[in-house]
């Protein structure tokens, strides 16, 4: 809750109507996003997660996502997997700040992909003041 708090802890969830269907959740620091975890409880709702997350991240100022693993899973979204010293390289030299309201205010007033079955339309949860 502390990391939250602070403004680097965010998650990405994927709502039908009034049902959490998936959703990610990492750390934001400078221009990197440290993703730690992403679930489904309908089918392809992680998908739209991690997507909505790569749509978002561009207009943010993140220059990469980490997701930690490279599995066949996040391979076929179009991860690629880098060597430690590559990774290191690749890491920003001037990070940015990113905030807590400006990653959900982004995430939030964009239009989610339609991925999920039977034509259910996912929408983001509103944001709080």
């Amino acid at each position: 809750i502390a990391l939250h708090n602070a403004g680097y802890a965010h998650s990405v969830e994927v709502w039908d109507h009034n049902q959490l269907v998936g959703g990610l959740y990492g750390v934001a620091m400078g221009q990197v996003f440290f993703a730690e975890s992403m679930f489904s409880l309908q089918s392809n709702g992680s998908k739209i997660a991690l997507a909505r997350l790569v749509q978002a991240a561009k207009p943010l100022g993140l220059h990469f996502i980490d997701a930690q693993i490279a599995n066949p899973h996040l391979l076929s979204l179009g991860a690629r997997f880098l060597e430690r010293n590559d990774f290191e390289q690749a890491l920003p030299s001037a990070p940015t700040a990113i905030t807590h309201a400006l990653l959900e205010q982004t995430i939030a007033t964009d239009s989610l992909m339609r991925l999920l079955p039977n034509g259910t339309n996912p929408q983001p949860k509103e944001s709080e003041p």
